[in-house]
Order: C-alpha cells, then sequence, then structure tokens
C-alpha cells in the first residue's frame, strides 16, 4: 500500500474527519510505536477532503489552481475541484456539497447574492454586505464569510484612528466597510453613485459601530481631502468616483480591480502613494479561504506568484 494512502487514514484516526496536514508525520509516529495497524489503515474511511469552487461559467476561475498548490506545499491530501452551476441551480449546488462532505465553497459569480440565503449562520459583514464569497461546512451546517473584506482589512492592518473613504456603496462597498468599521476609525465617508444606497450604508455604520460616518453622492469625480485610506471598490472599466488627481503620497489606495485602470495607476505612480493591488487583495483572499477551510496558514507570496502565473500576468 503506498505511504501516501496509510498515511492519509492514519492521520484521520488520530485528528477526526476535518484531519490536517501532517499525515506523513502521523505516520511515523505510529510506526515508530510499533502500534500502526495497517489493516486498520486499509479499512478506515477515506479521508482525502474535498472544497470545491462554484461559479458560472467556471472557466478561468484560479481557485483550484491555487489550491491545488497550497495543498502541496503543505503536504495536504486535499483536493479542490471547480464545478460549473447553471443558472438557477445554485441552491440545489451548494446543498449538494454538504450532502458529499465537502468541507468548503468558494462562491463564484453571478451566486454570491443566491448564497447568503442558504448559510445556516453568517457574519455581520456577510449581512451588511449582502453577498458571500466563503463557505465552511462543519457539523452539517453552511457558515459564510466574505473574506474581500477581511483581505481588505489584513492588508491594511491598524486603520485606529484612519479617515478613510470608500469609493462605491454596492456589495463589495458595503460588505468592506463593514469590516472597517468594526476597527475603530477616526471617519468613514461613502462616495456613492446615484443607484447606490450610500446614505443607508452610512446611517448604520454609525449605528451598528458608533463610528463617525458621511456620505457624498458623486454625481461626478469628487476632490479628496483630509483622507488617509481610499478602497476603490469598481472595477477598472467603470468611473472613478474621486479624481485620481488629488491623490497624495500620504495616502494609501486599496484598488480591487486586478488590472486597475490607467487613471487611477498612473495618478498614484505620480505621487508615490501606497497602492494595494487587486492581486495583493485576491492573493489574501485565497489565504484567509485556506485557513478557513483546513485550519492552517498559507504563504500569501507564493499564493500571489501562482495567481501570477495562472493570470498571466
Amino acid at each position: 500500500m503506498p505511504f501516501s494512502m496509510i498515511a492519509a487514514a492514519g492521520e484521520g484516526k488520530r485528528y477526526g474527519r476535518r484531519g490536517r496536514c501532517k499525515a506523513a508525520d502521523y505516520a511515523s509516529e505510529c510506526i515508530g510505536r510499533n502500534d500502526f495497524s495497517l489493516l486498520d489503515a486499509m479499512t478506515h474511511e477515506t479521508l482525502q477532503e474535498i472544497v470545491c469552487s462554484l461559479g458560472y461559467p467556471a472557466a478561468g476561475n484560479p481557485t483550484q489552481y491555487v489550491m491545488e498548490k497550497c495543498f502541496e506545499a503543505a503536504g495536504c491530501d486535499w483536493r479542490c475541484l471547480t464545478l460549473e452551476v447553471e443558472l438557477g441551480d445554485f441552491a440545489e449546488a451548494l446543498r449538494g456539497t454538504r450532502a458529499l462532505g465537502f468541507l468548503g465553497v468558494s462562491v463564484g459569480t453571478p451566486f454570491l447574492k443566491e448564497a447568503v440565503a442558504l448559510l445556516d449562520e453568517k457574519t455581520p459583514v456577510v449581512e451588511i454586505g449582502g453577498i458571500v464569497n466563503c463557505v465552511s461546512i462543519r457539523e452539517g451546517k453552511l457558515f459564510g464569510e466574505n473574506t474581500e473584506a477581511a483581505a481588505v482589512a489584513k492588508t491594511l492592518g491598524d486603520v485606529t484612528e484612519k479617515r478613510i473613504v470608500i469609493a462605491g456603496a454596492g456589495s463589495r462597498g458595503r460588505a468592506i466597510a463593514a469590516q472597517l468599521a468594526a476597527m475603530s476609525p477616526q471617519k468613514m465617508t461613502i462616495l456613492a453613485a446615484a443607484d447606490e444606497p450610500g446614505q443607508s450604508l452610512a446611517h448604520r455604520l454609525h449605528e451598528d459601530f458608533s463610528v463617525e460616518t458621511a456620505y457624498e453622492l458623486a454625481e461626478k469625480p469628487l476632490p479628496l481631502s483630509d483622507v488617509d485610506i481610499v478602497i476603490q471598490t469598481g472595477d477598472a472599466e467603470e468611473t472613478l468616483l474621486f479624481d485620481p488627481a488629488t491623490i497624495t503620497k500620504e495616502m494609501t489606495i486599496v484598488d480591487l480591480a486586478i488590472t486597475p485602470s490607467n487613471a487611477l495607476g498612473d495618478a498614484v505612480l505620480s505621487t508615490e502613494a501606497t497602492l494595494h493591488d487587486g492581486l495583493t487583495i485576491a492573493a489574501q483572499v485565497h489565504a484567509l479561504n485556506y485557513r478557513i477551510w483546513t485550519g492552517n496558514e498559507a504563504d500569501v507570496a507564493m499564493i500571489r506568484e501562482t495567481l501570477e502565473e495562472y493570470l498571466g500576468i
């Protein structure tokens, strides 16, 4: 019997269904004590853990490629699958992952909103943002988190007493605003387009987190002043809600777009402001998903390199 199979079986016996990423170490330990039963290993339940990505279309999603690299680096006997779900079938598909014993799901477009109603438990960030991208399955229940918002928070670090502008009050902006509002910033300003619920978001952040908030309707790009951090939540092709010419070198800019807009990128470059690009955030998202599912830390630098390789950047 191949050693990897023996190790996986022995690991599960000690650590239970969820398992850990040190199967080989445990097998060696058992063999050293002469109490490792080959028959027990052969008859024990299959313990190869599975997580997956659900989306439509599924092509081009790097989750499987990134996770398999992480599992390989950690010596985990885990697998990640990419599954395409037809529109209208998502609820059945998500429940199916629970029935099949999967441990986690990366929720892709266009199902980020639909998934929220299917959760057994969710974080306040998911509730306020109205979208979920990471689901963990424990004891038959679906737990939902927004790891994009958490990734932005982790990248920024301490935002206490910082003045933050959230450019965009859509689902992504709402989730990130909720995540950062819980971290005691000095002030949060919501810039919103006419079709976005920015005023209600600012009110809720003030009520829920006792943080000073402001709302500005961005009918045209607004100038930035008295600002420490700007979060650009829209895609690269969307019109900026703030004037990039008013960025200063003291500011920190977070741009969620994998490929930043030329206007924003040029402005940041010319001012020498600090930029955290979409690839940085995406790497943190995958690292957080990995930790939620496995309980272990991932190499964020390795994940970023893997994303660059997959995306051809």
